[in-house]
């Protein structure tokens, strides 16, 4: 050894010159242990990160264009401005077959927190509001009202007359359709007493929107879409045939989407008088399910087993899932996220908007997935 060694080889030996003389000792690396505020702050960093990648292309452009000004890059603007934002938790909520329970799935990553009672028979729709979730079925045909909270019962309306397959939901009403019975009922949300029937739509009412003043209504034979008054649920109009069997119905300010068999694409339909203005590219088979934001449609259904991502615009294919491995039957979304669900998977899939990647997955349900809602 040298007799005036100083310093730290590979960061453990260290030479040092003392009053015995010169020394050498080995010493053991020390590990940083991060401070709870570190960690915090670490956590705050990802989240922030993971919320830039869900962004559209568009979002992400006018940060980008915004930190031009700054010096800064478009991503450091948007995780400065974010990081000390505290996501709402926030919760999605499915219903099906076999399980027969609503579950209530945290959306971050899809772990069920909570359960129903079983309903006695499938489930073919739901809806939720502020602080209830709405479903019904088969067998039962009545519309459960549930707690969001703990999923407890709270109130039922009396039995439909047959199976359930659409509901829809304002302010102060829950409107039902389905089969054998093939009117649209109108429920009080207090205490789901019907006030109102609309005459029969001819066959099984398969789909239901709603907007301020009108619900608009789809299905079997006449395979038309009906626009319902709210008030007394008298029909002012009705679109040309689809060609077959109309399953999903979407809606936005100024217009109406739909889809179904045969036809398999969809629809895009002015609410004035439902006269179509544009139609999709055929999907492959039957679409099961449409979702909509300010400037997308999305459409899922059978055989094809993708989502795919329309420009409202012109209903023109911009993107698209890759395959969910079954039927998809029911599409939730939020601000950033798709939420998924079907028959053969059984399980419930988070896409992001931006390009449809797969980001998370439930665990089974061990059942037919028919309705999807997601809190904003």
């Amino acid at each position: 050894m040298s007799e005036s060694a100083r310093g730290t080889i590979a960061g453990n030996l260290t030479f040092s010159k003392r009053k015995v003389g010169q020394c050498a000792r080995w010493q053991k690396k020390q590990i940083s242990v991060p401070t709870s505020a570190q960690s915090s702050q670490r956590e705050k960093y990802l989240v922030a990160v993971q919320a830039w990648n869900a962004l559209s292309d568009e979002e992400k452009f006018v940060y980008i264009q915004n930190a031009k000004y700054l010096g800064m890059s478009g991503y450091n603007l948007y995780v400065q401005e974010n990081i000390n934002f505290e996501p709402e938790i926030g919760f999605a909520y499915i219903a099906g077959g076999a399980t027969q329970k609503v579950w209530k799935l945290q959306k971050s990553d899809l772990a069920k927190v909570a359960e129903s009672a079983a309903y006695g028979h499938d489930f073919y729709c739901l809806i939720m509001d502020a602080d209830f979730v709405y479903a019904g079925g088969s067998v039962v045909r009545k519309v459960y009202k549930y707690q969001k909270s703990d999923l407890v019962k709270v109130a039922e309306s009396v039995a439909y007359g047959g199976t359930i397959y659409a509901l829809a939901e304002d302010e102060n009403f829950v409107y039902v359709g389905g089969d054998t019975t093939r009117k649209v009922w109108k429920l009080q949300k207090s205490d789901l007493v019907k006030v109102a029937e609309s005459a029969a739509y001819g066959s099984t009412i398969r789909a239901l929107a709603e907007d301020e003043n009108f619900v608009y209504v789809g299905g079997d034979t006449p395979r038309k879409v009906w626009k319902l008054q709210k008030s007394d649920l008298v029909k002012v109009a009705e679109s040309a045939a689809y060609g077959s069997t109309i399953i999903a119905l979407a809606e936005d300010e100024n217009f109406v989407y739909a889809g179904g068999a045969t036809t398999q694409k969809v629809w895009k339909l002015q609410k004035s008088d439902l006269v179509k203005v544009a139609e999709s590219a055929a999907y492959g088979s039957t679409i099961y399910a449409l979702a909509e934001d300010e400037n997308f449609v999305y459409a899922g259904g059978a055989t094809t087993q993708k989502v795919w991502k329309l420009q409202k615009s012109d209903l023109v294919k911009v993107a698209e899932s890759v395959d969910f491995g079954g039927y998809i039957m029911a599409i939730g979304q939020d601000e950033t996220f798709i939420f998924i669900g079907g028959y053969g998977l059984w399980k419930v899939w988070k896409l992001q908007k931006s390009d449809l990647v797969k980001v998370a997955e439930s665990v089974s349900y061990n059942g037919f997935i028919q309705g999807i809602e997601a809190e904003s």
